[in-house]
């Protein structure tokens, strides 16, 4: 891929190895569980295979919401203070922004599956597993509300603040082609006698005329290429990631009974692991050409 780090779009620095890594761990560690779990009533496969598919639920899943969110800030410091963000934001900081996320939803979301490996999981044998776990509903309130709904809401918000400001910066630029003048006299064109042109010969060294014209050309400025990123990525949340989290949100928290809206949205949710390398290849210019 060309072009130096410091040059990369935001989407190539800071989303793509996460999005990566978190699509390529939810293939591994959560997507075979979850076909078992449709298969099966009960959970044929032990109680340590049930704490990998919780891992691959709350960190790996949460890994990719996370995700979208700091794009998001990225975008937002880009758009609003550009020289603090092309002065700052080099390779090093954003591997260390992805380290981050990774520590950060680590610190969050083990207690719980801890927890609920030691003390709260009924026989996986009997029972099956239950991947939400069953922790604490203070843990599972806290991590789902923090985890995963703010940062959807956090990408939601973010959109139309960074979609004002490229508008406000758009504006009409003015570009002459050539300038330039030559002081060679203009043709004798004139059907007047020669004696009449020869009088008039002082002001034809006066004359001033363009070599090739003066041309002027009015372009529309671009609009930040961040924006399609961000409308791309905007849809992808409310399509794929809204209503599967909105759905256990309910669920969890004000103990709603969406057991037949649960299978379609975790099904329209499996979607997210083609759908999200899409949307970033198309919409990041030097991987298309990478």
């Amino acid at each position: 891929m060309g072009g130096s780090p410091s040059k990369l779009p935001i989407e190539a620095k800071v989303g793509r190895p996460p999005i990566s890594e978190a699509n390529l761990l939810l293939c591994l560690l959560f997507y075979p569980f979850f076909l078992i779990e449709q298969l099966y009533l009960t959970w044929p496969i032990g109680n340590s295979s049930c704490t990998l598919y919780q891992y691959g639920a709350w960190v790996i899943a949460g890994a990719l919401c996370n995700t979208h969110a700091l794009i998001a800030l990225n975008r937002l410091w880009a758009v609003y203070f550009p020289d603090s963000y092309r002065r700052k934001h080099k390779k090093k900081l954003a591997f260390c922004e992805c380290l981050g996320m990774w520590i950060y939803l680590h610190v969050g979301c083990l207690p719980g599956i801890i927890l609920d490996h030691l003390w709260y999981r009924p026989p996986v044998e009997i029972k099956g597993c239950n991947f939400v776990t069953d922790a604490p509903a203070s843990w599972l309130w806290t991590v789902q509300l923090v985890y995963f709904d703010f940062p959807i809401l956090l990408v939601l918000g973010v959109y139309p603040l960074v979609c004002w400001k490229v508008i406000k910066r758009v504006g009409l630029a003015v570009n002459p082609i050539n300038n330039g003048h030559s002081g060679a006299p203009a043709p004798h064109v004139s059907g007047l006698p020669a004696g009449f042109n020869a009088a008039q010969s002082f002001n034809e060294h006066q004359i001033i005329r363009p070599t090739h014209g003066t041309c002027l050309s009015c372009k529309r400025r671009a609009a930040d290429r961040g924006v399609p990123v961000l409308t791309a990525m905007s849809t992808l949340l409310l399509v794929v990631y809204f209503p599967d989290q909105l759905a256990y949100t309910l669920q969890m928290m004000f103990d709603v009974n969406m057991d037949d809206i649960i299978p379609v949205v975790s099904k329209l949710y499996l979607l997210s692991t083609i759908l999200d390398p899409v949307m970033l290849v198309l919409t990041v210019k030097r991987f298309i050409y990478a």
